[in-house]
């Protein structure tokens, strides 16, 4: 009941495909992200960035993939697991633990995951 959990195999063996059918099937939505070189700590937590409000120019904190999985009934892949940056995985750990809360220290917040919400990594 509520376990994040990881799918190992042999590359090509269908193991992130296999999820996204799980999730399919159980009409949940399903978020993949590959855990490249090009994933970095904001574009998964997010960042402040300006936007127009009522004419004018305002900074506004736009939420990463992460936080946005977290607090939605979905299942979040996490592909490649292994080859993640270390700034990046420092900032799953956290989501991994029990509770699995996620801190956005920029907020000033911590977030509940939502309690269907899932965490798989291949």
């Amino acid at each position: 009941h509520n376990r994040r959990v990881m799918v190992q195999g042999f590359h090509g063996t269908g193991k992130s495909t296999h999820l996204e059918q799980i999730a399919a099937r159980l009409n949940w939505p399903c978020i993949r992200i590959n855990l490249d070189s090009h994933v970095s700590r904001v574009s998964l937590v997010g960042k402040d960035a300006i936007v127009l409000k009522d004419g004018h120019q305002a900074t506004e904190f736009q939420e990463g993939l992460l936080p946005i999985a977290a607090q939605n009934p979905c299942a979040l892949v996490f592909d490649e697991y292994d080859a993640g940056r270390p700034d990046v995985m420092f900032v799953i750990q956290r989501v991994l633990e029990a509770d699995g809360r996620l801190t956005l220290l920029d907020q000033n917040r911590v977030i509940r995951p939502h309690p269907y919400f899932r965490l798989f990594a291949t």
